[in-house]
């Protein structure tokens, strides 16, 4: 459902054929150190017949940002390689400065630490735009 409210937020970026894709893709579980532990990426496999999107290799510029440790803003967003879906992925925000990012990481800290997926409606949804994101229209 995650990837189904990225890519419906707009409708362009090649959104019609990664919808299309998403249709008959197939989510592989990608396990991070601890293998019964969450690890925030998962793999999508698509049928190599289905129309390729445009651009080909890139992030969709829709992303869903949510905070759910420390009140620190974590980025769930859609890569795309060679015009297929590729990974669902969460990171950190992009909005932590490196003085944050370098605390975080020394003090062992990690997106190994996310309790799971959000739901879609725990997302704000922002598009990028040549003025930084911007909160998608309704």
């Amino acid at each position: 459902m995650l990837v189904e409210a990225l890519l419906a937020a707009d409708e362009g970026y090649g959104s019609a054929e990664l919808r299309a894709q998403l249709a008959s893709a197939r989510a592989v579980r990608y396990e991070g150190p601890d293998p019964d532990g969450f690890w925030p990426g998962i793999g999508l496999e698509v049928p190599g017949d289905l129309p390729l999107a445009v651009p080909g290799d890139a992030n969709f510029p829709v992303v869903g940002l949510y905070r759910p440790l420390d009140g620190r803003v974590f980025e769930v967003y859609l890569t795309v390689l060679g015009g297929r879906l590729s990974t669902l992925s969460i990171s950190e925000g992009r909005d932590w400065t490196e003085d944050e990012q370098v605390e975080w990481m020394e003090a062992g800290r990690g997106v190994h630490e996310l309790p799971g997926w959000p739901v879609p409606a725990d997302l704000e949804l922002l598009v990028e735009t040549p003025g930084g994101l911007r909160p998608v229209s309704a």
